[in-house]
């Protein structure tokens, strides 16, 4: 629908602010989705997080010094 059609049917563009708060979300959005598929909280979500990718940097630093 072409903007002035939905003018008439009294919708109004969002404003820039408008525009910010619904963008939000982002990386906080995230943390909350992750918390919740792993049934912890988005804290206890971030710490397995860490220590995962922790863990894979070890991992691949341990590795690459057993080839040299």
């Amino acid at each position: 629908m072409e903007m002035q059609n939905l003018k008439a049917l009294g919708f109004q563009e969002m404003t820039d602010n408008e525009l910010q708060e619904y963008n939000g979300g982002g990386i906080k959005a995230a943390v909350y989705a992750l918390g919740f598929v792993m049934n912890m909280s988005p804290l206890g979500a971030l710490i397995v997080c860490g220590l995962a990718i922790a863990g894979g940097v070890t991992v691949g630093v341990l590795v690459n010094k057993s080839n040299d």
